[in-house]
């Protein structure tokens, strides 16, 4: 038995006319059904009903798994930058509080305008450097620049070392701002540089984390085609980007 093309059912059979074949229209056959056994009809019906309903919850759980998937991937990836926002936020109130602090302790030594444009003209001399410096040799400077602190009577060589450090200062560099300063103005004059480098670190830390959050939402947004026209004029690089984005 079997279906043609034209929708006829088709029934041969091992008889002496083997070669025959007996064919019978479709809507024929289901009159037939109906009249002689009405119960398979409402068999074959709910069968169908029902197996369309199971592949229909499949879809659907098969949708949210895939969709809970991709939500728990995006906290993950949006809680990263999110995190390190708020901690560049938290620690930037501390810096700002260490900034103002160490500039009224300035003022309180009376030092002149002049020294403190050759202070600025100092620290507009420092340029961090944007790649991952070595430990060890970050470590070793920070050392250097701390026993150097140390013998000049600073006493938060803790706190100002590792900064400068950091950012690339050097004890030349030390050198040079106390000739500028002093002994007793090196202190609060050093911790401001310091405060003032923390300061942009942080800010470009915020600024990274919050164009990473951006980043990514601009992804789901073209990956899910949100707020956008039914037909409009798109960009395939653009959308392979934002796809391995989402991926």
């Amino acid at each position: 038995r079997a279906w043609d093309p034209e929708g006829v059912y088709m029934a041969t059979g091992r008889t002496a006319d083997a070669g025959r074949v007996f064919r019978v229209p479709a809507n024929v056959l289901r009159e037939l059904t109906t009249a002689w056994f009405p119960f398979f009809g409402h068999l074959i019906a709910g069968l169908y009903g029902t197996a369309r309903e199971v592949e229909s919850n499949l879809l659907r759980r098969d949708a949210l798994v895939t969709l809970g998937t991709l939500a728990a991937g995006l906290a993950h990836e949006i809680n990263n930058p999110a995190a390190a926002a708020t901690r560049a936020v938290a620690a930037l109130e501390d810096a700002c509080q260490t900034l103002l602090s160490s500039l009224r302790h300035i003022a309180d030594d009376e030092i002149s305008a002049g020294q403190f444009k050759g202070l600025d003209a100092l620290r507009r001399e420092i340029e961090p450097s944007t790649a991952i410096p070595d430990p060890l040799a970050l470590a070793e400077a920070e050392e250097i620049l701390s026993t150097w602190l140390i013998h000049h009577g600073v006493d938060r060589d803790w706190v100002i070392a590792p900064t400068l450090a950091a950012a690339g200062v050097d004890v030349a560099w030390c050198e040079r701002a106390a000739d500028v300063l002093g002994e007793a103005a090196l202190e609060p004059a050093l911790e401001w540089v310091a405060s003032t480098l923390s300061v942009f670190t942080l800010l470009s830390e915020v600024a990274e984390s919050t164009r990473r959050v951006s980043d990514i939402v601009g992804a789901v947004k073209s990956y899910s085609q949100m707020d956008r026209a039914a037909v409009q004029r798109f960009d395939v690089t653009d959308g392979l980007e934002s796809t391995l984005v989402m991926l």
